[in-house]
């Protein structure tokens, strides 16, 4: 390769390497908007799809800076396109009452100056009697819409979020709501813990569960309430050597949603997106002859999941024979909380005359936050058209007026000629017809077992397979351990061994104390040792999710894990 090739191969490299990099953006966050005076809160300053140089905070005038700056970052790439996030973190506490100010933090990149935007955070004085250890007003679970009023066909994030002023061991989801008149689908944000004041009352907030809701119907349309339990710390203990903790059956608020519906389309062009999307196109060849087949491919990315994305209809001004569009692929992501959909269509186009023609493809779809449709083009491709050797009806003879490229003639000259059948009778005519009958009585013996294993006691299945689902949940300790995620780490444990009992011993979650876990060890004959290990490893893990001090995670209480879920399942084993 020439030097001259190498650097035109180098430019157009990092060309393509920095189109695949998104919106630069520098901003703030905050995870609470009220807070009581004298409380701990966090701020976030956060640049994405840069390399930060030079960061300034602000002042944070009326503030004391607890920790800080706690520098991170995060690189993720989705459906080809790369993002990067870096953050600065300060832990604050308002030094007096009112509507105080975080100023804009500033950052440098490359030869630009970023700045955020300020943030408002209101500080009341604690309300008289606000420490009162009441479990029905200390602790519920809210159901809050991000937006109460939304289109029809328009994507809404749904959190229930856990309030609590008291400490809580897990959570398990009885009854999840019908979600009548929406599509529903459990997702995820990225922000989900906080603090909040309500009634001049701090609280200790988490998102518990988050559903991306698309509504099909216009009108009020309710949403019920969920029910799920609590494991609810029953002392203060700091140590968390003696703690015990109780379940409690919470129901969430039933809540509205006014779904509008969608104004008309002035040319009837719609194909049912709303939200915010996007398009790309290749077309090739742009030199072909009457003869040949133009492929054009089509990329759509938006809101919502990808199998409802439909391809637009093309208007070739019977320039071209237009076949139905294929699917070539299709992939769901999150992003920013909410659904998003990408699919690859492709046109097989047939030019009909030659000459120059222009191609130009377009998408309508609905922007909520504008209040109108939107009209989406590609480049105008233009494509050089030679005259072929086939007369146009040529071309289309078989094809007649089916649009399926699949219709077109594979073997249009074929010559067909008799010949003896002189498989019926052959050694292989016997061999299949042995392989067939020795076939029957493995197929009748295989569906008697399905029928069998259909006929089992869920609870029994369950109890089967604890040891498996367990090893599994562990495997998510051991990918957040290595993420450095200590919290998550003790949570996925102490999750593991208390789903572990609940499917082995069919406990229900309100059962899941360690005394009962311990007697139910005790009922399957396995020795006192490995109950005691069973119920220290559940104490090690509440102490280090719930009491106040800092324990890091480390690979031998996940080794552990896994030995005592073993050495359980060989003992059960012996006494059955």
């Amino acid at each position: 390769m020439s030097r001259y090739s190498r650097m035109i191969f180098l430019a157009f490299s990092l060309l393509s390497l920095t189109s695949t990099w998104g919106q630069v953006k520098f901003y703030a966050v905050c995870n609470a908007d009220e807070v009581i005076l004298g409380s701990y809160f966090n701020v976030e300053f956060v640049i994405e799809n840069a390399s930060p140089e030079d960061f300034v905070p602000p002042d944070f005038k009326g503030f004391m800076v607890l920790t800080g700056p706690n520098r991170s970052s995060q690189v993720s790439i989705i459906n080809g396109h790369r993002s990067q996030k870096e953050s600065f973190g300060y832990t604050l506490i308002a030094e007096k009452t009112g509507n105080l100010v975080i100023g804009p933090a500033k950052i440098r990149s490359g030869k630009k100056t970023y700045q955020s935007q300020p943030l408002k955070v209101k500080v009341l004085r604690s309300a008289k009697g606000s420490t009162a250890a009441d479990p029905g007003k200390d602790v519920f679970v809210k159901a809050e819409l991000v937006e109460k009023s939304v289109y029809s066909g328009q994507q809404v994030l749904l959190n229930y979020v856990l309030y609590t002023r008291k400490r809580i061991s897990g959570f398990n989801i009885l009854a999840l709501p019908d979600f009548e008149g929406m599509l529903a689908q459990e997702t995820e944000i990225a922000h989900t813990s906080g603090t909040k004041v309500l009634g001049a009352r701090e609280y200790a907030t988490e998102v518990l569960k988050t559903f991306a809701l698309i509504p099909q119907k216009t009108g009020k349309v309710t949403i019920q309430p969920l029910q799920l339990t609590l494991g609810l710390a029953e002392n203060d203990d700091p140590f968390g050597l003696f703690r015990q903790s109780r379940g409690i059956t919470v129901t969430t608020n039933e809540i509205v949603l006014n779904v509008l519906p969608l104004p008309d389309h002035p040319s009837g062009a719609f194909n049912g997106g709303v939200g915010k999307f996007s398009i790309s196109t290749e077309l090739s060849p742009l030199e072909v002859t009457t003869d040949d087949a133009i492929s054009l491919q089509l990329t759509i990315t938006g809101n919502g999941l990808s199998k409802y994305i439909q391809a637009p209809k093309l208007d070739l001004q019977d320039a071209f024979e237009v076949y139905d569009p294929t699917e070539i692929s299709k992939q769901d992501f999150i992003r920013d909380g909410y659904i998003t959909g990408s699919k690859t269509f492709e046109y097989l186009l047939v030019p009909l005359q030659s000459g120059e023609k222009n191609i130009q493809i377009t998408y309508d779809y609905f922007d909520p936050q504008k209040k109108q449709y939107i009209t989406l083009s590609s480049p105008d491709y233009t494509v050089s058209i030679a005259k072929g050797k086939k007369a146009l009806t040529e071309r289309r003879a078989g094809v007649g007026n089916s649009k399926s490229r699949d219709m077109l003639p594979l073997m249009p000259e074929s010559k067909l000629r008799d010949k003896s059948n002189v498989f019926s009778g052959s050694a292989i005519f016997w061999l299949i017809l042995t392989l067939l009958g020795l076939a029957i009585p493995v197929m009748f013996w295989f569906k008697k077992r399905l029928e069998k294993e259909d006929l089992t006691d869920p609870a029994i299945k369950k109890s089967l397979k604890a040891s498996k689902e367990a090893k599994k949940r562990l495997l998510k300790a051991r990918d957040n351990l290595k993420a450095g995620d200590h919290q998550a780490f003790y949570k996925s444990i102490s999750e593991a061994l208390l789903n572990y009992a609940s499917d082995k011993f069919s406990m229900k979650t309100l059962d899941l104390s360690k005394s009962a876990i311990e007697s139910a060890l005790l009922e399957k004959s396995v020795p006192n040792d490995l109950c005691l290990q069973f119920s220290g490893l559940l104490e090690k893990c509440e102490r280090a999710l719930f009491a106040e001090i800092n324990l890091q995670g480390d690979e031998s209480l996940y080794e552990e894990a896994i030995e005592l879920i073993t050495n359980l399942e060989l003992h059960i084993k012996i006494q059955n």
